[in-house]
């Protein structure tokens, strides 16, 4: 009975080693694949925001032939330097030798490219410019760069079904010991138990991570991808360039069409700046220190009141508020609070904003309070989305992502922001850090 006892210990303890070094392999292999995948998707966003820097050369380098303005040069100059330093960081970070084998032939077609691009540049006038553009050489090379991207975009996403199933392999073999160690040592069953929960809560969060992650990579990919960017760009430089060179061959309702085209041009431009903003904020690195809400919020008041001399607004800001955040981000969202403060009272025959703070249990509550358009409580669950509006533009200028950044900043700070309101009668946007 005693060897019996001692032998069931000594298998048990053995199959408990061999279930603990199959689930540290699992554990090593669901590493290496998540560190696979972000690895991929770092690459094929930026060989996206690399792809998306040529294009944006080449819209300047056309706008230049074709309006001859300088003002063109500069963003041309800065989209080249970016380009060094995206090619740089590129070649760090790939570790698969087909990717790196296959790198320095695209960074190739982009110096040919910019090498166009600059030849462009140079020629002594508008119309030998123009003549280059006209040969379709720019567009061979492009077509040629997009091909050589989605050659290493399918190389990384091998990389990455390889990774997952060698993770799930892992995972396989993981459970099917786990399994047998029940039937074989039924004292050990709580111990295994400890062992599945705690792995499934880590996968759990790992695809939560990878999750987030690929919310991220995939809004920055949209809100960059030559798709949008680069085509907004052609359309504002070339309805700019026919009311600047064809306008008198326009009537007046053509010129009309082409300052809507323009118009709208500018606003998507907008929020395509406003989408790379929010896609920021989740990489920052954050830097704490003290600061003064105080002293924030009147440099921002004071600056609406000189933008908007003619209008007559009482704003209230509390003496001393000061807490331990980014000074930076902290800024963006008075900036955001404040400035939708001002823009919902404009209506309002006397204006009212405040900005303080109150004591709510044990912690410190600041707030933004208007007399403003109000809003309706029911809709409150859309004010932090991005693109959610309750008023029309007609009504009230904006991108609807102000406050999608707020509440990515306070998040970050591992704070809330919540908002009371009624229609008519002004809102309170109150937030902790």
């Amino acid at each position: 009975m005693h060897k019996s006892v001692i032998s069931m210990l000594l298998g048990s303890l053995i199959l408990l080693l061999c279930i603990a070094g199959v689930t540290f392999w699992s554990q090593s292999e669901a590493g290496r694949a998540k560190e696979q995948l972000y690895r991929s998707l770092t690459i094929r966003e930026q060989m996206t925001y690399l792809f998306f820097l040529v294009l944006d050369m080449e819209s300047n380098t056309r706008g230049y032939a074709i309006t001859g303005k300088k003002s063109f040069l500069e963003p041309f100059a800065n989209a080249r330097s970016q380009v060094r330093s995206v090619k740089t960081g590129l070649m760090s970070i790939a570790k698969d030798r087909r990717v790196i084998q296959q790198l320095p032939s695209l960074f190739t077609l982009i110096d040919q490219k910019i090498t166009h691009m600059e030849r462009i540049i140079d020629q002594p006038s508008q119309q030998d410019a123009r003549l280059i553009v006209l040969t379709g050489q720019g567009q061979l090379l492009s077509g040629q760069i997009r091909q050589k991207i989605d050659a290493l975009g399918a190389i990384e996403t091998k990389l990455q079904r390889d990774a997952l199933t060698d993770s799930k392999n892992a995972d396989w073999w993981s459970r099917a010991l786990m399994g047998l160690g029940f039937l074989l040592a039924t004292s050990l069953q709580l111990w295994a138990f400890y062992l599945l929960s705690r792995e499934i809560h880590q996968r759990q969060q790992m695809n939560d991570d990878l999750g987030k992650l690929n919310k991220e990579l995939e809004a920055f990919s949209y809100s960059v991808s030559h798709d949008l960017r680069a085509p907004l760009r052609s359309i504002s430089g070339f309805s700019q360039a026919l009311l600047s060179h064809k306008a008198s061959l326009l009537d007046d309702e053509a010129r009309e069409f082409l300052d809507r085209i323009m118009a709208n041009s500018q606003r998507m431009g907008s929020l395509i700046d406003d989408l790379l903003q929010l896609s920021r904020l989740s990489r920052a690195e954050l830097n704490k220190q003290e600061i003064n809400l105080s002293q924030m919020a009147q440099a921002i008041a004071a600056d609406l009141k000189t933008t908007h001399p003619e209008r007559s607004v009482e704003i209230a800001i509390a003496p001393d508020l000061t807490a331990t955040a980014d000074k930076a981000l902290i800024y963006a969202v008075l900036e955001n609070l404040i400035g939708n403060a001002w823009k919902f009272t404009a209506k309002a025959s006397h204006a009212q904003i405040r900005v303080g703070q109150r004591l709510e249990g044990d912690r410190n509550v600041f707030f933004v309070q208007d007399n403003g358009a109000g809003f309706d409580m029911k809709y409150a669950h859309k004010l932090f989305g991005a693109f959610q509006r309750l008023h029309s533009v007609s009504e009230f200028a904006g991108n609807g992502i102000g406050l999608a950044t707020v509440q990515r900043i306070l998040h970050r700070h591992g704070g809330s922001i919540w908002c009371e309101g009624e229609p008519g009668k002004g809102a309170t946007f109150s937030f902790t850090l």
